[in-house]
């Protein structure tokens, strides 16, 4: 791939980015993509072959990293054998807040990942399949390891809470700010893991028994 061409395709995937965040996917024309990313819209068949292809590459380009570092950080919990509830917990939500400092990424990733959420109608549900099916699967084997007595089912509906608790805090944290005056402060980073990875992992524990506890 030349530098022009290079230079074209990552215009086009900011340019989708930004649109399917603002809009929508459905919403987001090819041609609005294009003319945003002052490109023509044969240039999206080039790089891409579709527009389904396209929004592939946005969410792999924005949350193939993120679940990289999920799966770094599960694969050094599943080393430790003092590793706990509440470490598999962070090694999920805390890469999540970490890639979202600012509030221009924090913004942004939040529409596109609520527009992805919302929006997972048939066309787009094996594109999510591909992106997260893999890391769930790995997540919820490391979760069965502390959470016995509970089925399958509770640990399933509980990692769907984790990732609305987990989105929903990256994308409107500002608004815990504001109803509590102050006291909820979204940029003090690590007491914002703290209460998350604690509430969450406090929900996941809700009703099974203790590792090692065979009664």
């Amino acid at each position: 791939m030349t530098r022009s061409d290079s230079t074209t395709r990552d215009g086009l995937l900011d340019a989708a980015e930004s649109l399917f965040a603002e809009h929508g996917f459905a919403s987001a024309s090819v041609r609005a993509i294009t003319e945003s990313a002052g490109a023509n819209v044969a240039a999206v068949n080039y790089h891409f072959g579709s527009k389904l292809e396209l929004i592939k590459a946005v969410l792999e380009r924005r949350v193939g990293p993120l679940n990289a570092e999920r799966l770094r950080r599960l694969d050094l919990c599943e080393t430790r054998v003092d590793a706990t509830l509440e470490d598999v917990v962070a090694a999920f939500v805390e890469p999540a807040l970490a890639m979202v400092r600012n509030e221009e990424d924090r913004t942004s990733l939040a529409r596109l990942l609520g527009n992805v959420f919302s929006q997972a109608g048939a066309e787009l549900r094996p594109v999510l399949l591909d992106l997260f099916g893999p890391l769930i699967e790995r997540f919820v084997v490391a979760l069965e390891r502390f959470l016995p007595g509970l089925a399958p089912r509770q640990i399933y509906w509980r990692f769907h809470f984790m990732v609305g608790a987990t989105s929903f805090t990256v994308g409107l944290g500002n608004i815990a700010q504001a109803y509590s005056d102050g006291a909820c402060d979204p940029s003090d980073a690590d007491h914002l893991e703290r209460e998350l990875v604690r509430f969450v992992a406090e929900g996941f524990r809700h009703g099974a028994r203790a590792p090692g506890d065979a009664s």
